[in-house]
């Protein structure tokens, strides 16, 4: 789609928003220099978009993208990209910076590279500006391509499982940052596809206009309001967690609602449809996942496993990113379709912290422990990681619904770990004994590595 020649639109070139070519054809000033609009970028509205019009989309009105060459030739930038294009009023230079402000933080293999981002200021507006990686693709445009007879194929299990491996992987360098960045836009059209890679390389997380680096935890009925506001705003009903449909639960709202997100992204890729109603409604009620008995074979059962523990509605209980990393990284069925791929971070780094509260006339709460890695303490093994994936594979023929299994190893790991002192049935007392202490010691040692991380402790082992 081209634009035309009109003498009374835009702004000034000094005011670095828009300007026309004597050919008719529109530019965008970026540095201060023109950059030649080639198309407008734009999607038909998902079907998972309520039929009501949003706040969520009520918010993308002044925001659009453009497919632009560089026709400056100018060697910071590429000859085609993408250029983001929002438009603010002037009061509100928080929400101008914000994109800008995580991006300027952020970079990662699987996160869609940005070149250039200013903020320019004009008749009473704000004007910002994002030069990002041009995708010919995306996720929706993939899964739509799909649907209907004779209108394209179904994802393979491979392609959801390099899409799964590549969004999992910017999730958890998001979640490691200090502080840790909730995406909260978790949904299809924000996963680019670069059709010149391939496997979970090819796939891009974008549009960082909804991100935050604050939870809510609300305890008054300001808080709660302030907390929906925000979330109605930044937030697709349809991909909206439990918590974050009710406020009131008093359940703390954090990254962890990113982790629910890409639970409906994988219900949506494998089933085409969303896992629950797009209404706070259909949330708030502990929803339970039920599967297409009909499709229950067309893809691995443990991508079912993941679904059901990333559709937990008590985000104490759902898999944080590195269970989740971790699971697909020793999952037999999922690990295969890794390939040469390597995620960005497999566990917390020394001295993360979670999120802050934000709150209105009180303290910020206190928060747990920095996550702290002491070498006199013994860790979660790879070898009870992959243990923990054995255990929740679904064995040839099972049914679809997965174990209700913890986060982490499970809590006799430590036993099956320390069985090379003996067996259980050991006739030796001496040794049996001693095989108790150091198993006592260890679970110890376990436990208050989840304490100083403000995870559960493991049950006792029998």
């Amino acid at each position: 789609m081209f634009f035309g020649h009109r003498k009374d639109k835009g702004f000034s070139s000094g005011n670095k928003v828009q300007q026309y070519h004597g050919n008719g054809l529109e530019s965008i000033v970026l540095m201060g220099k023109p950059f030649r609009v080639l198309q407008k970028l734009s999607d038909t509205p998902a079907p998972y978009m309520t039929s009501r019009p949003s706040h969520s989309e009520d918010k993308d009105k002044g925001r659009f993208v453009y497919l632009v060459e560089n026709s400056c030739r100018l060697s910071e930038f590429p000859r085609h990209m993408a250029l983001k294009r929002c438009v603010f009023n002037v009061d509100q230079v928080g929400d101008a910076h914000r994109e800008i402000d995580i991006l300027s933080r952020i970079k990662d293999k699987n996160i869609c590279r940005v070149f250039h981002s200013e903020v320019s200021r004009s008749e009473g507006r704000l004007g910002v500006s994002i030069a990002m990686e041009y995708c010919s693709n995306n996720l929706y445009r993939r899964i739509r391509s799909g649907m209907g007879s004779g209108a394209g194929t179904r994802l393979s299990e491979s392609e959801i499982c390099h899409a799964l491996l590549a969004i999992t992987s910017a999730v958890g360098y998001l979640h490691s940052q200090q502080p840790p960045i909730a995406h909260r836009d978790i949904r299809p059209e924000n996963i680019l596809i670069n059709n010149k890679a391939s496997g979970p390389a090819q796939f891009k997380l974008t549009n960082f206009s909804s991100a935050t680096t604050d939870a809510y935890h609300c305890e008054t009925r300001e808080e709660a309001s302030m907390a929906i506001a925000d979330i109605e705003v930044n937030t697709n009903p349809g991909f909206r967690s439990p918590e974050m449909a009710d406020p009131w639960s008093r359940k703390r709202i954090c990254e962890k609602s990113d982790m629910w997100s890409i639970g409906v992204l994988l219900y949506y890729m494998m089933y085409l449809k969303l896992p629950f109603e797009p209404t706070n409604m259909a949330l708030v009620n502990n929803p339970k996942v039920r599967y297409p008995e009909s499709e229950l074979s067309r893809y691995t059962g443990s991508l079912r496993v993941v679904v059901d523990h990333l559709l937990e509605p008590d985000p104490e209980k759902r898999w944080d990113v590195f269970a989740l990393t971790n699971f697909l990284r020793f999952d037999e069925d999922v690990s295969r379709h890794l390939g040469t791929f390597i995620f960005t971070r497999t566990e917390w780094p020394e001295g993360w912290e979670e999120q802050d509260v934000k709150v209105i006339g009180r303290e910020v709460p206190p928060k747990a422990p920095p996550v702290t890695y002491n070498d006199d303490l013994v860790h979660e093994t790879t070898q009870d990681i992959k243990k923990m994936a054995e255990a929740n594979r679904p064995k040839s023929g099972a049914a679809s619904s997965a174990p209700a299994a913890s986060s982490h190893a499970r809590g006799d790991a430590v036993s099956e770990a320390m069985m090379v002192l003996g067996g259980e049935d050991d006739d030796d007392p001496e040794m049996a004994k001693y095989r108790e202490m150091i198993i006592k010691e260890q679970q110890e040692a376990l436990n208050q590595i989840k304490a100083a991380s403000g995870r559960p402790p493991s049950p006792p082992s029998s």
